[in-house]
């Protein structure tokens, strides 16, 4: 359940206009990926998944300020996937 959440919150922030408003939907969707997770106890394909689609929103919002750092994550998550 907290990775459907997670996941509509990552795609929900695609919707919206404001970077920051985007930002909160994004850092939602980081809160329901950390409850998924201690669920489970582990990281599994889909929790790598919802890494990687959160860091390539991050990417979307501002990619020259961002792409760094979450483009590394990016890959980095579904690398694991």
């Amino acid at each position: 359940m907290y990775y459907y959440l997670g996941y509509s919150k990552t795609i929900l922030s695609s919707a919206e206009k404001g970077d920051a408003k985007r930002d909160a939907y994004l850092d939602n969707a980081v809160k329901e990926h950390d409850v998924a997770v201690n669920i489970l106890g582990k990281e599994n394909e889909e929790a790598y998944i919802l890494s990687a689609l959160i860091a390539n929103r991050r990417i979307a919002i501002s990619s020259m300020m961002r792409s760094g750092q979450n483009a590394k994550v990016f890959r980095e998550n579904l690398a694991s996937a």
